[in-house]
């Protein structure tokens, strides 16, 4: 299943746009593909040059259907073909896919840094408590009443987390309204103290994500986000992310351990308190979480992660005292290692 699919022009990066053009002079056709774990795939109907070392370099894009901008980055050549009495084509994976841009990206060899974060909460609603639309029925009418929950805001070192809610409606029919949906929403949204890069805040997505993980324990995945720029830049990103063989269920209120009715108090804190024991306990929680983002494990190999993430806690947690008679032993045998070496 993919996620995005167009056919579009697409050029390199550091290819200047004039002001009055849709793209560069020199541009190549082709189809853009985003698969389901985030992953880009450009096909290129043409062969442009240097097309094997796409190195530090980007492709900027207009698609055809949504007339969206896009900006692929972490390039990776994954093949083509020349042909003298055909169409020649190369293909391009990339790590990083920016959409939605409404004019053509600042040409340059680099990639926008940004410094915001939003991230929808969409799966989460039994987790957060969200079920404040009362409906009634009486007398031949329907009447939705939706009350708003308060938005929430927490600062912490690195910037501030807020939580807005809000109620949309989706309406269908040509004549007139006969299907009405209306769907609470929220967006956790990190304002950061300056500029990052996309691989920071992908960084900053998989702290948070991990953290959703431990409090509602599920293993279903965030939303894809949002980032913008302090200029005003503002794009869907979508980055290549491991991904279940078969994807987890939403948290129901039944099963999660906790509720955010109880930490809506102190959510910011843990926020920051996470952040500091992340970096506390270092490859203590990688080994952990990578038994629950990732492909298939065998139970063998899930069990020895799961123990070398135990072992790295508890030496992060407990001083091992040297031994002095064991550096001897190491001293002595390095002594006549060289020796024999020198001989």
């Amino acid at each position: 299943m993919t996620i995005l699919e167009q056919q579009g022009f697409f050029w390199w990066h550091d290819e200047p746009v004039h002001d009055d053009s849709l793209t560069p002079a020199s541009y190549a056709s082709g189809l853009l593909r985003i698969e389901d774990n985030g992953r880009s795939v450009v096909e290129l109907d043409g062969y442009p040059p240097d097309p094997s070392d796409p190195m530090g370099k980007c492709i900027q894009g207009l698609l055809k259907v949504s007339n969206e901008r896009i900006l692929l980055s972490d390039l990776r050549w994954s093949g083509g073909e020349f042909r003298s009495n055909g169409i020649s084509f190369t293909r391009f994976t990339a790590m990083n896919c920016l959409v939605g841009h409404d004019e053509a990206f600042p040409h340059g060899a680099q990639v926008p840094e940004f410094d915001s974060l939003e991230i929808p909460l969409d799966g989460f609603e039994e987790w957060l408590g969200l079920g404040t639309i009362k409906v009634t029925r009486a007398d031949g009418k329907i009447l939705a009443g939706y009350e708003k929950p308060s938005d929430l805001s927490y600062d912490y070192d690195g910037g501030t987390l807020t939580i807005t809610f809000d109620v949309t409606v989706d309406k269908s029919g040509m004549l007139g309204v006969h299907r009405l949906l209306l769907k609470q929403s929220a967006l956790l949204r990190l304002q950061l103290n300056g500029t990052f890069s996309l691989q920071d805040l992908h960084l900053q997505y998989g702290i948070m994500e991990d953290l959703i993980k431990l409090l509602t324990n599920s293993d279903y995945a965030l939303a894809w986000p949002r980032v913008s720029s302090p200029s005003g830049l503002t794009c869907q990103w979508y980055h290549t992310r491991t991904k279940h063989k078969e994807s987890a269920s939403a948290p129901k209120y039944h099963d999660t351990i906790t509720r955010f009715s109880e930490l809506r108090e102190q959510f910011g804190s843990i926020w920051s308190k996470w952040i500091a024991l992340r970096e506390e306990i270092g490859s203590g929680a990688y080994m952990y979480f990578g038994t629950r983002r990732g492909p298939e494990l065998y139970m063998e190999h899930r069990f020895v992660s799961l123990i070398w993430g135990l072992e790295t806690f508890h030496r992060s947690r407990n001083t091992i005292k040297k031994s002095n008679a064991l550096d001897e032993k190491i001293g002595n045998c390095s002594t006549r290692l060289n020796h024999g070496s020198a001989a």
